[in-house]
């Protein structure tokens, strides 16, 4: 089940107390160290192909992107089958769209390849330059000492402005159409506190994960969340991609793109729960007008280096159903990755499987509802403590996520939203502190994490969009006091010290 090994010196006891004493202080630290911590990022970009999107991924939510949420899926539907060339569409209702092809199967940030006539940036078909400025702020009314909202990341300052994202991306557009060879190639950058959550071994980071871009104080810094190549090919029904270089890991429901998410604060299962990037190699097709497939082999979660040289495996598929009415998407990705644990022997790498499916569903023309249930097993990423028998093991953590959307569109410019979810951290390997003993039980009690949030977006321009929400935090997790060094009375939220959290928060998206 799992392997024991011997301590070289001293008994099991003394240095279990220090590792706990220490991992204690460290759940205490500001946001910024603990973003940086193994558990808390442990893992972590956007597309822009015109017929064949990339599949297992519709993040963008139909409230911010033009005619999602409001067209029709019937006329959806016909305006998919008929504007292969991303022309201008017109619904039933005789209201005109500048319309993505794919409807669900939509590249990440939309709005960097629609409304290119209103757009402030460059784009001549095929080259694309833009981007956009995220900066915002979250209220936490108890005002917690140390400015942190965590475990809530990216939007972790309380009472403090953030500069989240200057975003900034080149590129061309590759042309699939199912007959013949192109090619195109994409390089994003990113500015911010929230280049932190992507930043990886191997690129911005040292291969033994310390900074190599940026400072290791500031809480600013400088992340390349993509940079491929793309290769057309005329290989199947409708044509097929191949993609290589450092990209988005598409799944889920959520992304790192500021502008295809429908609320400011993500969830736990995102943050936690998912990788962020992958590096290596992908290809996919679109096999029927409603169904896509993808397969990848990439060097793991959030790294352009792998220690191991071995590669991971990534597998999805994209499903529309009545008429594009709904979507179901389902991604898996398994291998090797780091384990957040370093030993005298270097970091620990072991197997690694994840499972994400997401469902969006359309109510009527205008509101829409989406599930996404998250799986993940991480082996020997729990340490287990035995005193008695003075030996050290190490167990699997595994972790659960579950999270439901409701959007309705009120106007062109005005769009309402709520997410409830639940999030366990079994064996606390992605949140907490993953130490167990085997006498006196876990460092932290506890495993769940739970959210409700509920927002309003505002676009008074279509490069323009104003976010706010209220969000209640709450956890079971708190320390056990029992375990050879333990502190008692830590919990998740304000100062280390309370059980549950409200933030409101709002932010400002420009695009250029």
């Amino acid at each position: 089940m799992f392997s024991l090994i011997q301590t070289r010196r001293g008994t099991v006891a003394n240095i279990a107390r220090g590792v706990v004493i220490l991992a204690m202080v460290k759940w205490l630290s500001p946001p910024s160290a603990i973003a940086q911590s193994p558990t808390a990022g442990n893992h972590s970009e956007v597309p822009q192909p015109l017929v064949v999107e990339t599949p297992w991924q519709f993040h963008g939510n139909g409230t911010n992107q033009n005619a999602d949420a409001i067209m029709p899926w019937s006329d959806r539907t016909s305006a998919i089958a008929h504007d292969t060339n991303n022309q201008d569409v017109t619904d039933s209702e005789g209201e005109t769209w500048s319309y993505l092809s794919d409807g669900e199967f939509q590249p990440l940030h939309c709005r960097t390849c629609d409304l290119q006539e209103q757009r402030w940036g460059f784009n001549r078909r095929p080259f694309q330059l833009g981007g956009w400025i995220q900066q915002g702020v979250t209220l936490n009314p108890d005002s917690p000492r140390n400015h942190s909202n965590a475990p809530v990341l990216f939007n972790d300052r309380s009472n403090d402005y953030q500069l989240n994202q200057f975003y900034v991306y080149a590129g061309k557009q590759v042309q699939v159409d199912g007959t013949g060879w192109d090619w195109g190639a994409r390089v994003d950058l990113n500015y911010g506190t929230d280049s932190r959550f992507v930043t990886v071994p191997g690129l911005e980071k040292h291969n033994d994960r310390t900074r190599k871009w940026n400072s290791e104080t500031s809480k600013f810094g400088l992340a390349m969340p993509q940079a491929y190549l793309d290769i057309a090919t005329p290989l199947g029904p409708y044509g097929s991609t191949f993609r290589a270089g450092h990209f988005y890991a598409l799944g889920g429901y959520e992304t790192f793109a500021a502008p295809d998410n429908f609320f400011y604060s993500h969830s736990y299962t995102y943050v936690y729960g998912e990788p962020f990037t992958h590096s290596g190699g992908m290809w996919h097709a679109k096999l029927t007008p409603t169904l896509s497939v993808a397969v990848a082999a990439t060097t793991g979660w959030d790294s352009f280096y792998n220690e191991l040289d071995g590669w991971g495996t990534r597998f999805g598929i994209v499903k529309e159903l009545n008429e594009g009415q709904t979507t179901i998407a389902l991604t898996a990705h398994t291998g090797d990755d780091f384990t957040g644990i370093t030993t005298s022997q270097g970091t620990s790498y072991d197997s690694r499987t994840w499972a994400s499916i997401v469902l969006k569903h359309y109510l009527n023309t205008k509101l829409y509802y989406v599930f996404q249930g998250d799986y993940g097993r991480q082996e020997q990423a729990v340490i287990k403590l035995d005193n008695s028998n003075n030996t050290i093991a190490f167990d699997a953590g595994q972790w659960w996520g579950l999270n439901q959307y409701l959007v309705y569109q009120i106007s062109h410019q005005w769009a309402s939203g709520m997410r409830v979810e639940w999030f366990r951290d079994d064996g606390n390997s992605r949140v907490g502190v993953p130490i167990e003993y085997v006498n006196s039980g876990p460092a932290f009690l506890g495993s769940d994490y739970y959210a409700i949030t509920g927002g309003v977006n505002y676009k008074p321009h279509p490069n323009v969009l104003f976010r706010n929400e209220i969000r209640w935090d709450g956890s079971d997790v708190q320390s056990n006091a029992s375990v050879p060094g333990g502190i008692a009375g830590i919990r998740p939220f304000d100062d280390r010290s309370d059980q549950d959290q409200l933030t409101i928060a709002m932010d400002l998206i420009v695009l250029f």
